[in-house]
């Protein structure tokens, strides 16, 4: 008998099955219910919510982590409730970069970084604490209130050392960025000097205290800063910049005349904004652009907007009672009545998997 004229078409039989599997998989976006493991709907662990406590929410690498009043918590792309650290908080302040998560008591003086649900570092602040940040690195930035200043930003490493600090003198502090390589650190304030502008734009080299200031314009108040591949964005009320790593304006985003609503940008590059449509809900717009800030696709979603994601080359919008998911193209490539209202969603990994939040529980769905 010829061993290997039976093991070529064995072989060629094995291989087809293979293409077909992975072909099913691509077209259904990564869907978990091609393995037969998970049914279309809710799946893997529901955790139950206080409805009287407002809970915060931050994607990582592999989940999806929440802060409640007594913890922290982490449901995996899986859908199991995969870790749990005590942290009891009146007002939680959540980041996420990479597999790092950082924790903080808004008002308070406690941060914690997590990483593989085990805490690798945590901290007391020497002021109330405003904000916080963390990026893939695992260093973070805290925005602290300080006495005779209206601001003291500090950077720290995943070890807790200081990096650099920066007292903000007169001016409000709106947001802070640090860039995923840990060199350099953004800040938007509001301008006290200058009354023809409102947002003053700095970004520091960590290794100088002297910024460089960035213009963003007359009239645009910038409340979201992000750096992405060493770019810096800055998102306002009437325009988004663009930023190279030297301090260049590589694009600007006109939208004055319109109300932002919700911007979400995925690391790997999709950018998406949602305007505000009529003071009914209906005819909200979703617009996607490019790298270069070039407009790719535009969409019309109906209803009051209560959150907003990206991932891939996918927006997803969550209304009080429907679920668009959005090619950046434009095109609407799922759609789902909600039974009850959300208050947090993220694209989990592909297309199909989302994390739903809502009042009284949270968990992973599958379209």
């Amino acid at each position: 008998m010829d061993v290997n004229r039976i093991k070529k078409p064995l072989y060629i039989a094995v291989l087809a099955l293979l293409i077909i599997f992975l072909l099913v998989w691509y077209f259904l976006g990564g869907k978990p219910s091609v393995l037969g493991v998970f049914k279309n709907g809710e799946y893997g662990d529901r955790v139950k919510l206080d409805s009287s406590f407002t809970y915060a929410s931050a994607k990582y690498s592999g989940g999806v982590a929440v802060f409640g009043k007594d913890s922290v918590f982490g449901i995996t792309n899986s859908g199991k409730k995969a870790w749990q650290i005590p942290f009891t908080v009146s007002d939680p302040i959540l980041s996420a970069g990479g597999r790092f998560v950082l924790a903080a008591d808004r008002g308070g003086k406690r941060t914690v970084l997590i990483s593989g649900g085990k805490v690798k570092h945590e901290a007391e602040t020497e002021g109330a604490i405003i904000t916080a940040t963390v990026n893939k690195k695992g260093d973070y930035a805290v925005v602290m209130k300080e006495r005779g200043f209206k601001g003291l930003v500090k950077v720290f490493s995943s070890k807790g050392k200081e990096l650099f600090a920066w007292h903000s003198a007169e001016q409000n502090i709106l947001s802070v960025a640090l860039s995923e390589d840990s060199k350099q650190l953004a800040v938007a304030v509001v301008n006290m000097k200058d009354l023809s502008k409102l947002t003053t734009l700095l970004q520091f080299d960590l290794k100088d205290t002297v910024p460089d200031t960035l213009d963003v314009g007359d009239e645009n108040l910038v409340s979201t800063l992000l750096y992405n591949k060493g770019e810096l964005i800055a998102a306002g009320d009437e325009a988004l910049y663009c930023f190279k790593k030297d301090g260049s304006q590589k694009f600007r985003i006109d939208y004055s005349g319109r109300e932002i609503q919700k911007f979400s940008m995925y690391a790997g590059g999709t950018m998406a904004m949602l305007f505000r449509g009529a003071d009914d809900g209906s005819g909200n717009t979703v617009e996607f652009y490019d790298g270069l800030g070039r407009l790719s696709g535009t969409a019309k979603v109906d209803g009051n907007v209560s959150s907003f994601d990206t991932f891939g080359n996918y927006a997803v919008v969550s209304t009080q009672n429907e679920l668009y998911v959005i090619h950046k193209n434009g095109r609407i490539v799922s759609q789902r009545t909600l039974e009850s209202s959300v208050n947090r969603v993220f694209l989990c990994g592909s297309r199909n998997r989302l994390f739903l939040m809502g009042g009284v529980k949270a968990g992973m769905y599958v379209l």
